[in-house]
């Protein structure tokens, strides 16, 4: 039954490797992140509420902007955001990472880095609109 799943995977499409979501992360926040994972479980035939992930990362977002103002400017800024990068790389690889894996392993193909960089600018820009109504207040 689950060779079937991967066989079906594999003829559906490509997935962003860890590395990717991480790169995508680093340009465009959670946001770009959330869009690959959610991406990478829909093409791995694997279970996923997407309402409530997207729902929960913008709450998320909007949860870490408002605590940023609390954040001294003296230089800590550098450890939370790679903070932030090793936690997202801990919940990728407690949630799917194996999956990924033997999907990859088994003859499937990844996105390209330039997809990923597209990607992650658009989060970005998302990211600005949404703080930008915020911010002139």
């Amino acid at each position: 039954m689950e060779t079937n799943t991967i066989e079906t995977a594999l003829a559906k499409g490509k997935v962003y490797p860890e590395t990717s979501i991480l790169i995508g992360m680093v340009l465009g926040g959670p946001l770009a992140a959330v869009y690959m994972f959610i991406s990478n479980r829909r093409t791995m035939n694997m279970p996923v509420n997407a309402p409530k992930i997207w729902v929960l990362s913008i709450a998320g977002l909007i949860a870490l902007i408002g605590l940023s103002s609390f954040i001294p400017r003296e230089g800590v800024g550098g450890g939370i955001a790679v903070g932030l990068l090793i936690g997202t790389r801990g919940y990728i690889n407690a949630t799917h990472a194996p999956a990924l894996n033997k999907y990859l392993s088994e003859g499937g193909e990844k996105y390209p880095i330039t997809r990923v960089i597209a990607i992650g600018i658009i989060s970005l820009i998302a990211t600005v609109a949404l703080i930008a109504p915020f911010a002139l207040l």
